[in-house]
């Protein structure tokens, strides 16, 4: 029994391995939709072996044990109401009869009679969030259900169109081997729906403040270089998807995958998007305080503000602290940081905070250059994914050495300029 356990431990190790090689080789060569597709058979072996080793537990324990725990009854408490400096409080438990209030949870109901929700990951003014289960490939999927802002609670026909393009966006930037996949949206009844790839993995803020996981300056050099490739890819307005911002950057919406510990951008906030369209929801109710850019209070969004959202985020790892919570602001991240940082990741950091927009980096790919012209061997150190993006395929070494050599010989320039001339008597 051990040696067929053992056996079938090392083959399911060996197609891991197989997949994890094929993935990343497709994601270098672009191959975005071969990717997927193989990510969703990895993810298929995942949790078919998660399955096998549940039914072994189960053959183990007498029938009048209690089971193994099970981590999916574990009710996660939204972040956001959480302050910084205090332990979340335990969740009460639900009410009995909450799942039988709720349509989507009953036994019998199902997404285009195929996708079965089944529970309830969170809600807010836009919608509500389950995890659930396609019946035909028994892949986990998250299901998001976006309710309408209007006082009718019906969504009006040029909300609709909103949705339909800003799904397509989606459905395209979803090709990337680190954003879900979007599997197919809908309407039904007065509710717009987006099906969407579930991430095998936790988020940032689960990471850190479950699981006990510190963030020192080499592991935010790891994380800055991925998010900055996965921004450049978004934000590129040659990709399908022609540019797209995301709104709402936070430790809440970035998970990191178990299968290879890469970061996967999640979230990307259709609901937001279409709840653009009214005004007074467009003035108060995109994005997180602390994380959110400035100047989305005003109705205005660049690229930037995801950059401003980014760096937030990456003082919340550094600190500790929600930007929130901070006197001044994320801004301010100096007087909250328990080590100081080096000199370096200090200018990335100034820069993507900013607060006026005009003065912030610009872009993503503006982020890179900088790093690579200032910091080459950094940038070269964390930069470990096999994916690519856009601006480094438009940027070559050659190109990058004769920027450093500018630099240098403008400095040099400077230099002289500023030391003390002599003076001819």
């Amino acid at each position: 029994m051990g040696g067929s356990e053992s056996k079938e431990a090392k083959a399911y190790e060996k197609e891991v391995h197989k997949l994890e090689k094929e993935i990343k080789k497709a994601a270098a060569n672009e191959n975005y939709q071969e990717a997927a597709d193989l990510k969703q058979e990895l993810q298929a072996l995942h949790r078919q072996r998660e399955m096998h080793e549940k039914g072994q537990v189960a053959q183990q324990q007498p029938s009048n044990q209690p089971t193994s725990f099970d981590h999916s009854s574990v009710v996660v408490i939204d972040p956001a109401q959480v302050v910084a400096s205090q332990p979340p409080a335990p969740a009460s438990p639900a009410a009995p009869t909450e799942a039988s209030d709720d349509e989507f949870l009953a036994v019998d109901f199902l997404v285009a009679d195929r996708y079965k929700p089944t529970k309830l990951l969170g809600q807010g003014g836009f919608g509500k969030t389950y995890m659930g289960t396609d019946q035909q490939t028994k892949q986990p999927v998250v299901i998001k259900v976006l309710l309408s802002q209007s006082a009718n609670g019906e969504y009006s026909p040029e909300e609709k169109v909103a949705f339909e393009k800003e799904a397509e966006k989606l459905k395209q930037l979803g090709e990337h081997p680190n954003i879900p996949a979007m599997i197919c949206y809908l309407e039904m009844g007065s509710k717009l729906l987006l099906v969407q790839e579930a991430v095998d993995g936790d988020d940032l803020w689960v990471e850190c403040c479950k699981n006990g996981v510190v963030y020192n300056e080499q592991m935010v050099w790891s994380f800055l270089t991925q998010s900055l490739k996965l921004f450049d890819f978004c934000h590129c307005r040659a990709n399908k998807a022609g540019g797209v911002i995301h709104r709402d950057i936070k430790p809440q919406n970035i998970m990191r995958r178990k299968s290879d510990q890469e970061f996967v951008l999640i979230d990307f906030g259709a609901a937001k998007s279409v709840a653009g369209l009214n005004p007074v929801v467009h003035q108060t109710a995109i994005g997180t305080p602390g994380y959110q850019a400035p100047e989305i209070s005003q109705g205005q969004v660049y690229f930037s503000s995801d950059l401003f959202s980014l760096g937030a985020t990456m003082v919340w790892l550094l600190t500790r602290t929600e930007p929130s919570q901070m006197q001044g602001g994320s801004t301010n991240w100096r007087n909250y940081m328990r080590t100081p940082v080096s000199p370096m990741l200090a200018s990335v950091l100034d820069g993507l905070l900013k607060f006026n927009p005009a003065e912030r980096f610009q872009d993503a790919a503006g982020v890179i250059q900088f790093i690579r012209m200032h910091a080459p061997q950094l940038w070269d150190q964390h930069n470990v994914t096999m994916w690519s993006s856009p601006s480094l395929k438009g940027v070559s070494e050659r190109k990058v050495r004769k920027m450093q050599q500018q630099q240098s010989y403008q400095q040099s320039q400077l230099q002289q300029q500023q030391s003390p001339a002599a003076n001819p008597l």
